[in-house]
């Protein structure tokens, strides 16, 4: 039920879909400038690991939410495909020709085994319950067929002392679910996929760190 009232309904609401997105792209208020580093920080590191990626022409952002990653992979590849569970924030990403938009569930993604070069995944894994997460990295390693990018918490004790003390302090909105990534390190293994790349968004102050798989 946590699960779906802070993830899946919570950003189905037209009104938090407008404040997400505002909340990295509006203003010049603190809080405002900081989401801006944060999100290019991401960017930055996606891109990053993007580039060690070799013969990439289909792309899925998966969740695309508003559109942080959108223009980026856009420009870049020759097919880009944005898919959200919610409508809501879909619609608040700017409409440029040519661009694919789909809603669709995250452990149900609506495209065929190995269809695509390269799937994204920014900032989801870690609120996702172990059961769902397992079925979501099973359905990373189906539809890609040479890459998987996604961001997970690090979970070093340095780095869960820092998640405690910003979740005290607010810094952190709602409860993150702390993981380690070794027991889904296995599964993508056991399913043909070997990790390449592990880069920090921002070391030291951020616990999120961008993987890169490649296809065994």
């Amino acid at each position: 039920m946590k699960y779906e009232d802070e993830t899946k309904n919570r950003y189905r609401s037209e009104i938090e879909a407008v404040s997400y997105k505002d909340g990295y792209t509006n203003g010049y208020s603190l809080r405002v400038l900081k989401n801006k580093f944060i999100a290019f920080c991401e960017q930055r590191a996606i891109m990053k690991a993007a580039s060690y990626c070799d013969s990439i022409n289909k792309v899925i952002d998966i969740p695309c939410g508003t559109g942080k990653m959108t223009n980026l992979l856009f420009e870049k590849y020759e097919l880009y495909v944005g898919v959200d569970m919610s409508y809501e924030m879909i619609q608040q990403i700017n409409d440029i020709k040519g661009l694919t938009l789909i809603q669709g569930d995250a452990t149900a993604i609506p495209f065929a085994d190995k269809s695509t070069d390269l799937v994204v995944s920014l900032r989801l894994i870690h609120r996702l319950p172990s059961e769902v997460k397992y079925e979501f990295f099973k359905e990373l390693s189906r539809v890609s067929s040479k890459y998987i990018i996604f961001s997970f918490s690090d979970s070093s004790f340095a780095h869960r002392v820092l998640l405690r003390i910003k979740m005290l302090i607010g810094l952190v909105p709602e409860k993150v679910i702390a993981e380690t990534i070794e027991d889904y390190h296995a599964l993508l293994e056991s399913r043909g996929f070997r990790l390449e790349k592990k880069i920090f968004v921002l070391p030291m102050v951020s616990n999120q760190v961008i993987h890169l798989y490649s296809a065994l």
